[in-house]
């Protein structure tokens, strides 16, 4: 596979008679976009167009087709794998991403998580349950307002503190000063507390501002960066990862346009799971069943197994399930995620009572008993 180092499979809504001269039709348009006379000549069909490996019926007129793509044209680079994978084609309607498969060689130029479930875990020295987070909201606060927030949210327990992925450089609360108080009050809070919690500053930007605003939020004390690759890119979220050696979370915005229909975009789980871990996160926010978004359990599910999953060596990433999950459901989302997993509850942690940091306790002790019920249930005790 050396040659071919990427393996992209479709799904393709066609019938018959028409999905042989689809196939190829992806396997040139992905590589040397033009026309078949122009294709057929020697050095560019046997050496940079993609090959068309599979065609096999899924349904009546949807089709499952492997397409394997040479390093001649990929190279180790992820925007132009990316355009390998889903670039002119997109524009077409009836093919969708399924999944891709890549070596080891290219596994590794991709990199993955930095520092993953296990380093994140070491940082908190928490081992044995899922963590948990919220997040310093909403715009329209004063920044006064987010740090008593933040403040209390440390002192009570949480394990992470996360900005509102809204958070930017508005006029109510700009980002230096922002990131700045609110790192001090996360330490503060959870110094008073005896906890150790770790603070993400929301770094979203004018492209040649972001990494200027990770090395900030670093400066200031902040454990990581939140961002939205498909916002400021997965290329910049690489970027980040690679010049400042922080806790990269990525937040989901934008990505609903690429699995919104079952026939066209990237299947929920290679964009949310596969493609974010390979690019860099080491926590990924996904919309939980049952919360403001439609997700299925199966979904989910299937995203965490991406996560999680063995691949090349990558390290793990958290998968972090969010979009108004709520404190009276906890139990049934300890059982969907389990313990590797980071329970990111917002609002309705606020909606407890008035005294957050009260609600915070509160929310901690019930993660805390559930787990050692789970062990105790686990080891047969």
């Amino acid at each position: 596979m050396d040659e071919y180092p990427l393996q992209v499979s479709y799904r393709v809504r066609t019938s018959a008679d028409k999905v042989h001269e689809i196939a190829q039709e992806i396997a040139i348009e992905q590589t040397v976009e033009v026309t078949r006379p122009l294709w057929d000549v020697d050095g560019v069909r046997d050496k940079t167009t993609g090959k068309v490996v599979r065609v096999e019926r899924s349904s009546k007129n949807t089709f499952d087709v492997t397409i394997a793509y040479p390093l001649s044209t990929t190279s180790y680079e992820i925007p132009q794998v990316l355009n390998v994978i889903y670039g002119n084609i997109s524009l077409k309607r009836g093919i969708r991403v399924q999944d891709f498969c890549l070596n080891e060689t290219m596994a590794k130029a991709f990199g993955g998580p930095r520092i993953g479930v296990d380093g994140i875990r070491r940082k908190l020295r928490v081992y044995n349950r899922p963590l948990v987070a919220s997040a310093i909201k909403p715009i329209g606060r004063s920044i006064d307002e987010l740090c008593a927030f933040a403040r209390k949210m440390a002192k009570g327990g949480l394990d992470l503190i996360k900005d509102d992925h809204g958070f930017s450089n508005q006029d109510v609360a700009p980002f230096e000063k922002r990131v700045m108080m609110c790192a001090s009050a996360v330490k503060e809070g959870a110094q008073k507390g005896g906890n150790k919690t770790l603070y993400f500053a929301s770094i979203t930007g004018p492209a040649d501002e972001i990494l200027h605003r990770a090395l900030f939020a670093k400066a200031c004390g902040a454990d990581g960066v939140l961002l939205p690759p498909m916002i400021v890119s997965l290329d910049m979220m690489r970027l980040v990862r690679d010049k400042t050696g922080m806790i990269v979370m990525a937040h989901p915005a934008l990505c609903g346009v690429f699995f919104s229909t079952k026939s066209h975009g990237i299947s929920v789980e290679i964009m949310l799971g596969k493609l974010f871990r390979l690019c860099g996160a080491d926590i990924v926010i996904f919309p939980s069943s049952g919360g403001r978004f439609p997700f299925t359990t199966k979904d989910c599910k299937a995203i965490v197994g991406q996560l999680l999953g063995d691949l090349w060596g990558i390290k793990k990433a958290f998968p972090c399930p969010a979009g108004g999950m709520k404190v009276q459901d906890l139990m049934r989302h300890l059982k969907t995620y389990g313990k590797d997993s980071i329970l990111l509850i917002g609002s309705s942690l606020y909606e407890q009572s008035e005294d957050l940091e009260l609600n915070t306790r509160q929310l901690m002790s019930k993660v805390n008993h559930a787990s050692e019920e789970a062990r105790l249930k686990a080891w047969g005790l």
